[in-house]
């Protein structure tokens, strides 16, 4: 293991609940919500994932920018 390893530390998506005061009911929802939006656009982006999770965009600029970037890829 990595020497910065801290067995102690939260792992990774209880941070981002931490950090955006989400509940761990809601971290699920979210979570659910962005398996749904990979399987309507058959495909996955992590860093709108995160945006979303962070609740830096909501639901519909997730939507919106799967959408988008799936039209840019696809021309």
């Amino acid at each position: 293991m990595p020497e910065a390893y801290d067995p102690e530390a939260p792992p990774p998506e209880s941070v981002v609940s931490y950090t955006r005061d989400v509940s761990y009911y809601t971290l699920c929802g979210m979570k659910d919500m962005i398996k749904c939006t990979h399987k309507l656009y058959n495909l996955k982006v992590d860093m709108f994932d995160q945006l979303y999770l962070l609740k830096i965009i909501d639901y519909g600029e997730l939507q919106r920018s799967y959408k988008k970037f799936n039209q840019f890829g696809n021309n």
